[in-house]
């Protein structure tokens, strides 16, 4: 039997790197502790994902403070962007228009999973089985693109 073509084997990892993210959403992914350390409560992935989405917009509440929270803001909202690039790219990956990737890709994948990475880090104690999902499907979309960028034959560095 013959090996697929790299642009299928590409397109699997998309594929693989997309359900992975849809089941992370469905998972418990964060454990939310309050004051009282005997009660805990879960956020399933898409109930994070929400939080960020609706973090992203928090710098036009009245209670904003550009010095405080500036910092938190840009990291907690830097997620938006890797999810937003785990629901887009799997779906480039089966369109028509499956064109050209640039050689950048990976790099900018690269440096999503890294952030996602980061989190952990912060974390750990109250990360669930969701978060780890979700990271999976950073990294597998990360090793679909550099297949993908490989199978055009152009080189993953920049050349000045």
């Amino acid at each position: 039997m013959k090996a697929p073509p790299p642009r299928d084997r590409s397109r699997l990892g998309f594929a693989l790197a997309g359900a992975l993210f849809v089941t992370s959403l469905l998972l418990p992914a964060y454990r939310v502790v309050s004051g009282n350390p005997d009660f805990s409560t879960h956020m399933a992935g898409w109930e994070c994902a929400h939080a960020v989405g609706a973090n992203l917009l928090g710098f036009l509440d009245d209670s904003f403070n550009f010095k405080k929270d500036f910092a938190e803001w840009v990291y907690y909202s830097a997620f938006n962007v890797t999810n937003l690039a785990l629901l887009v790219l799997p779906i480039m990956a089966f369109t028509k228009r499956f064109g050209q990737f640039s050689p950048l890709l990976p790099w900018f994948v690269g440096t999503c999973f890294l952030h996602t990475a980061s989190w952990w880090f912060s974390e750990k104690q109250q990360i669930l089985a969701g978060y780890y999902v979700w990271l999976l499907a950073v990294g597998v979309l990360f090793a679909a693109c550099v297949a993908r960028v490989r199978s055009q034959n152009i080189p993953l560095e920049t050349k000045n």
